[in-house]
């Protein structure tokens, strides 16, 4: 399957209701937008918005439980991150790892978190290969962690521009609530 069959086919399988984690896609002239919102109430970064997709498909980890948190309650692995968001920009396709934090206060567990949708993506592709005939390989991935500032910390996590495809090193990235931040300076994808 082509990256845009693969999402379409991601599109057509049915993905539980999130509980935490409101992701809405819209579109706006030619260009597909998502809208990520955290429901918890005590959470401080409520809002971001993603823009200049061409094909998206997007889902929250939560939806889907890892098989681990049956066997090993509180366990690490049950970690889960806001949005798994399969995508395509001018024919590249990309996997992004994302989750939303008010603040970098327990940001060594963020890994866990990341390690926990990189295997649903793994799940993923071995089911993709096994019964549809396609594989993920192709796609580039990367991991980000979107991040309030703190203003107890007295050095902040460097917010350069990077991609990182490593889940236990993911890219944090500062913003502020209700942020539209393009998709391509988030992958570091040239304009071209």
């Amino acid at each position: 399957m082509s990256p845009i069959e693969t999402i379409e086919y991601f599109k057509s399988c049915v993905v539980a209701k999130p509980n935490k984690v409101i992701l809405n896609e819209a579109f706006k002239d030619d260009s597909v937008y998502l809208e990520i919102e955290e429901k918890d109430k005590s959470a401080k970064l409520k809002k971001i918005t993603l823009t200049g997709f061409s094909e998206i498909f997007a889902f929250t980890q939560d939806c889907v439980p890892p098989p681990t948190s049956y066997l090993f309650k509180k366990h690490l692995a049950s970690a889960t991150c806001d949005a798994i968001i399969f995508c395509i920009i001018e024919d590249n396709p990309y996997i992004l790892i994302l989750d939303l934090k008010s603040s970098l206060n327990g940001h060594k567990e963020n890994k866990y978190k990341c390690k926990s949708a990189k295997n649903l993506v793994s799940y993923l592709n071995d089911v993709l290969i096994e019964f549809k005939g396609s594989d993920l390989s192709e796609w580039q991935i990367a991991y980000c962690i979107c991040h309030l500032s703190d203003p107890k910390r007295e050095t902040e996590i460097s917010s350069e521009i990077k991609v990182s495809n490593d889940p236990n090193d993911p890219v944090y990235w500062k913003v502020e609530n209700a942020d539209t931040i393009p998709i391509r300076k988030l992958l570091n994808v040239r304009l071209i």
